[in-house]
């Protein structure tokens, strides 16, 4: 998920397993169950992954987390947990 100066906006199967760290099939198996939106491109059918949807995905699996994208540019996301007072 390394940025080049641009937000990056689509990330592949193994960069999103990376960062969720869960395995590759994993992530393969939510898109195909439809847990989290994929897009397919090219003659193989890679995956790509939209960082809005991602975003989306991790708002929906976590307790009342706070997803921030970095504002440095580089895509960079960041899931921090809400803790009880």
């Amino acid at each position: 998920m390394k940025g080049n100066g641009h937000t990056k906006l689509m990330f592949t199967t193994r960069e999103l397993a990376k960062f969720l760290n869960v395995h590759i099939n994993t992530v393969r198996r939510w898109s195909d169950q439809g847990i989290i939106k994929s897009y397919r491109i090219g003659p193989r059918g890679d995956r790509r992954f939209a960082r809005d949807d991602v975003i989306a995905f991790l708002a929906d699996n976590q307790q009342q987390p706070e997803v921030k994208v970095s504002p440095s540019g580089t895509g960079d996301l960041s899931v921090i947990p809400h803790c009880s007072s």
